[in-house]
């Protein structure tokens, strides 16, 4: 049996695309760069700790990669994202060797929940904690609070292997001049040289108490907290804040490595059958049929339904809609929180249909 499409009123697809030129390209340290872009006139409106997915045809072959935003939204700058070399990496090693000024790059427009909405009228406490490149989308939200809220302070917990490896190294001493004592920064090196005179060894439980309670006008209740970095270093910020009894709603957190879990294959998992899936893009409606080997998302593009996607993976949610009618089956769900998940999000590249009413709908 041949499933089809339903009648298609009009292609939006190209709203979802740009193309941006590379305007400059920054060393930041021996295997990360960061490229910035020409700010295009329309069509790139983004918020703080948003990302973007850069699309590449290398040997026939179209490959994505999403790549948080480091650049602000609200300083005048112009997009910039950092890549950072991954052994064996066929996305990142292309763009650190290759890619120059003038090129263009097909990007997917800004996305991601892992956001924060300054206010002018702003007063908090925002704690930070990064490690290497998870520093990335936290740099465009450290930012962009101590340039609209001016009444608010940041403090940046930062760990890294050595001084080499700390990406922004510069800018960040730039914006500690700037902006004072509204910025507090705490570099904690793993393998540091001996000249190094500051905190050093790996963030655990204990260290994290310490330098939470060292910070002037910390209090654990009345402060946001951005986490991104490796899921073992976020796992333990999170242990440590809940058991300094932060509230669970003032955590947020990026994740830009699958921490597995819920790809386990288990006596438990639920029978998944071939099942027809109404998904909704764009206000245009389409029937695709999801055979039992694979994903929503992966029946969707095996149709040319031009459904947004990056990681396949279910942490960049890309490809997350809200999920109408009927029972899914995610194999992971790092990429949503609690109160999407309650609200009946999915993310379409990691879902199996569990009964033959599911209704998507994206964007």
């Amino acid at each position: 049996m041949v499933f089809g499409l339903f009648k298609k009123k009009k292609d939006k697809s190209a709203d979802k695309y740009v193309d941006l030129e590379v305007r400059e390209i920054i060393r930041e340290t021996s295997d990360a760069v960061t490229l910035v872009f020409h700010n295009p006139k329309a069509g790139f409106e983004y918020l703080p700790g948003q990302f973007i997915t850069l699309i590449f045809e290398i040997e026939g072959e179209e490959d994505r990669r999403s790549y948080s935003l480091c650049s602000s939204p609200f300083t005048g700058d112009d997009p910039a994202v950092t890549i950072k070399r991954v052994s064996d990496g066929k996305i990142s090693n292309f763009i650190n060797d290759h890619i120059k000024p003038g090129d263009k790059i097909k990007v997917l427009t800004p996305m991601g929940n892992f956001i924060t909405r300054p206010e002018a009228r702003g007063k908090r406490n925002v704690v930070i904690f990064g490690a290497g490149s998870g520093i990335t989308p936290l740099m465009s939200i450290l930012k962009s609070i101590l340039h609209v809220e001016q009444n608010s302070n940041v403090f940046l917990i930062y760990g890294n292997r050595d001084q080499d490896s700390i990406i922004f190294k510069e800018q960040l001493d730039s914006l500690k001049k700037k902006y004072g004592n509204r910025l507090h920064i705490t570099h904690v090196l793993s393998q540091p040289a001996e000249s190094w005179n500051g905190l050093t060894g790996r963030l655990t439980h204990d260290n994290i108490k310490e330098i939470l309670m060292d910070l002037p006008e910390f209090g654990s209740q009345n402060a946001d907290y951005f986490l991104c970095g490796p899921t073992g270093f976020m796992h333990t910020v999170i242990e440590t804040l809940r058991e300094m009894k932060v509230v669970e709603g003032r955590i947020f957190k990026e994740s830009f490595v699958s921490s597995g879990t819920e790809k386990d294959a288990s006596s438990s998992s639920p029978e998944i059958t071939d099942r027809i899936v109404t998904v909704i893009l764009d206000g245009e409606t389409y029937e695709v049929n999801v055979p039992s080997s694979r994903t929503i998302l992966e029946s969707g593009l095996d149709m040319n339904v031009d459904m947004p996607f990056s990681c396949q993976s279910g942490l960049c949610t890309a490809c997350r809609g809200r999920l109408l009618s009927g029972k899914v089956h995610m194999e992971e769900s790092d990429g949503l929180n609690e109160d999407e998940l309650k609200k009946g999000y999915i993310l379409c590249c990691v879902s199996h249909p569990l009964t033959d009413d599911v209704k998507v709908e994206i964007g």
